[in-house]
């Protein structure tokens, strides 16, 4: 019935809670975890994953002022998280201090903040920086930060992966 060999350990999730898409962040020390359903609020949540046998939950984060609308997937880029926040839109959020993620930039592409599932719907960011972003009702977006950091950061971690891709071979 399963390919997968071995289950290497289970972990609880927090109460109310309802994973839909996970991360794994740069250095492999954290998963991010997005709650598409459960109760509210539906929250982006950082784990400690370096020890397997204790995983454990460092900090939750949700965009300032909007309690209501439900976080869809998530893509980690070096210090960052991108994250497609259906009707709350496109949301970057720093996440180099893993206890405090601290949202950075937004772009909205849906015109209201309800808990629906309505607007964007997922994000990926290119290695120049730009982001794509799909809306299931407005259509695609192709956006661009003002942080040339970012820029370079991003280019750097996609070729540090591709590395690490061709190494392992």
């Amino acid at each position: 019935k399963n390919s997968l060999t071995q289950v290497i350990q289970p972990f609880n999730n927090l109460v109310s809670s309802g994973p839909h898409n996970t991360a794994v962040t740069y250095d492999r020390k954290n998963l991010l975890v997005t709650d598409e359903i459960g109760a509210f609020p539906r929250l982006l949540k950082i784990w400690n994953i370096e020890d397997l046998y204790n995983i454990y939950h460092v900090a939750s984060w949700q965009p300032t002022g909007i309690t209501n609308t439900i976080i869809h997937n998530v893509e980690s880029y070096g210090d960052y998280a991108l994250i497609a926040h259906y009707e709350a839109g496109v949301r970057l959020v720093d996440i180099s201090n893993r206890s405090l993620p601290t949202e950075v930039a937004w772009y909205d592409t849906y015109p209201s903040d309800n808990p629906d599932y309505n607007g964007c719907w997922g994000v990926y960011m290119f290695p120049t920086g730009k982001i794509i972003a799909s809306d299931r009702s407005t259509g695609l977006y192709v956006l661009k930060t003002n942080s040339y950091l970012l820029y370079l950061f991003s280019f750097l971690y996609m070729h540090a992966m591709l590395l690490q891709i061709f190494s392992t071979r």
